[in-house]
């Protein structure tokens, strides 16, 4: 059970670093293509 605590962790803030760099790529693109719509994904 600790061991499994262990990756959860992990994967919880392996996750939300993820989500941090495709928030930026996101605000980056959207900075740089203004005259085209945004993805949405």
């Amino acid at each position: 059970m600790f061991f499994f605590s262990i990756i959860k962790k992990k994967y919880v803030a392996l996750r939300q670093l993820y989500q941090h760099i495709f928030f930026l790529n996101y605000r980056k693109e959207k900075y740089f293509k203004k005259t085209k719509k945004p993805q949405i994904p």
